[in-house]
């Protein structure tokens, strides 16, 4: 989307501002560090999981191309630009198999009469996913349903960067 500096942004565009890379890297790579553990609630507290389904996805293999911490800085980082991360959940039965992250930007939750369905914009055209198939991970919003995005709040500021960036550059590479 333009800006009042006349600079397109993009969420790659902002990515090339070393200010967000250093801090979606920095935040990144923090969260994927972080362990995740699983727990029954029990009446006298809590016990660990330790042979749990969730805890082959998230610790050994979420997916056939990723590992656990590339899915885990995959999502963070969908929730640190976008302030939203999806993932389709492939299931086996009651219990699910596979977690592939997708792309926020195409992504659409819809909330029709109490039902959340997400639309997924694809080269086929929509395809159209129950709740039950995604995890949605939402950032800070108003509705509940999907979390603000960051780059479109802080587009002005981030075409004013870019705007004086190559700005910078041109000056230089004219012996500025």
């Amino acid at each position: 989307t333009g800006t009042d500096a006349g600079i397109p942004i993009s969420d790659e565009r902002s990515m090339q501002v070393s200010a967000v890379w250093a801090c979606v890297q920095y935040i990144t790579n923090s969260v994927a560090s972080l362990p995740i553990e699983f727990y029954r609630k029990k009446s006298d507290g809590r016990n660990l999981l330790t042979e749990h389904y969730l805890n082959t996805l998230f610790h050994v293999s979420p997916n056939a191309l990723m590992k656990p911490s590339d899915f885990r800085k995959a999502m963070t980082m969908q929730l640190g630009l976008w302030s939203n991360a999806y993932a389709e959940i492939f299931w086996n039965g009651d219990r699910p198999v596979s977690i592939v992250p997708l792309r926020p930007g195409r992504m659409t939750p819809v909330l029709d009469d109490g039902v959340l369905t997400y639309h997924y914009e694809m080269e086929q055209g929509i395809r159209i996913y129950s709740k039950k198939s995604i995890l949605h991970l939402k950032g800070f919003g108003s509705d509940g349903v999907v979390g603000f995005e960051r780059t479109t709040y802080a587009r002005q500021t981030m075409g004013l960067s870019v705007s004086a960036d190559v700005y910078a550059s041109k000056q230089f590479a004219n012996g500025g």
